[in-house]
């Protein structure tokens, strides 16, 4: 990919080519599936347009995050329709504390995009162009959910580390859903997850979920700036709601229904996601390809530019119809 940023000067690539870029073609909104709780979103227009790509960010990620991701797409010929979550960004928020993601109900994020593409995006696809779904981690989850739910819009989907197990440490994956369970049944499902931590006051890269140091530093300087996007743990309801999503996400009759044609890829170091769920999931695709990719992280969109080579060359691949 010719436009992909170098590692060495990523950082001021961004400030000069991708801000600019993006600035000069924004056009931003709300919308309220229901009254009073805003959605934030973010609409771009490709030059010689190939498709249209919805991208849907993960846990704790805000547009702004993905700026990179929606450059490429766009460099691409892809214009692009980005969602910022309930819970996340400028979007509607139920916690309390600024520095933890309430998800009171998994549907929300589904029927929240659903309003987005019926309302918003379908009144650009009018084109017969193909129809693209990016979803990164939680993201992944929840467009994997809307394949199943709702199959007859997307031609093609793209689950970037899909959120389709959680890892649970050395406690076992029941025995940590049983614990939540006793949490929520006491009255403490708002509260933080035990053991969680509000973001920190310094950038640790160890701590980071991708393998690039610049663009991982770029995304917590990022979050660190803005009050709006610092919030980084889950409250105990959030991460049921997790496991109920990926649960559904996974199951052999959901994932059966899904008619778009699937591309996965797994990151070969993640903490976060187990890669069990995505192999079970996609089993039961009918059109689907499952690619490890090689010295990443959780956020393989993070990694070093090697790796992004192949990681978007897999993807433009894909849009086009070179792979499936």
């Amino acid at each position: 990919m010719k436009v992909l940023l170098r590692d060495k000067d990523f950082v001021e690539k961004m400030e000069e080519k991708v801000k600019p870029f993006l600035t000069n073609r924004i056009n931003s909104g709300f919308f309220e599936r229901i009254e009073g709780q805003p959605i934030y979103y973010e609409h771009y227009e490709a030059d010689d347009k190939k498709g249209t790509v919805v991208i849907v960010h993960g846990f704790t990620e805000f547009i702004r995050k993905l700026d990179e991701v929606m450059y490429y797409f766009l460099k691409g010929g892809y214009s692009v329709w980005a969602i910022e979550q309930r819970g996340h960004g400028s979007s509607y928020k139920t916690a309390t504390d600024p520095d933890v993601v309430q998800i009171d109900d998994y549907n929300d994020l589904i029927e929240d995009l659903h309003y987005m593409v019926v309302n918003l995006v379908m009144k650009d696809c009018s084109d017969g162009l193909p129809r693209i779904l990016y979803g990164h981690s939680m993201g992944g989850a929840v467009s994997a959910c809307f394949a199943e739910r709702y199959p007859d819009i997307f031609d093609r989907i793209i689950l970037s580390s899909p959120m389709l197990r959680l890892k649970t440490g050395k406690m076992p994956y029941r025995a940590m859903y049983a614990f939540l369970k006793g949490l929520i049944a006491s009255g403490k499902g708002r509260e933080p997850l035990p053991g969680s931590a509000p973001l920190g006051e310094e950038y640790v890269y160890e701590d980071g979920c991708g393998t690039c140091r610049q663009r991982d530093e770029f995304a917590y300087n990022l979050k660190r700036s803005d009050d709006r996007y610092r919030a980084c743990m889950p409250s105990c309801d959030t991460v049921m709601q997790f496991h109920l999503i990926s649960e559904y996400a996974r199951s052999k009759k959901n994932a059966q229904k899904i008619k778009a044609k699937v591309l996965l890829l797994q990151a070969d170091d993640d903490t976060l996601v187990h890669p069990d769920g995505g192999k079970y999931f996609m089993k039961n695709v009918a059109f689907g390809r499952l690619i490890r990719v090689k010295n990443s992280k959780h956020e393989i969109y993070d990694s070093t530019e090697d790796v992004l080579r192949k990681y978007w060359k897999l993807i433009m691949d894909f849009c086009r119809g070179d792979i499936l």
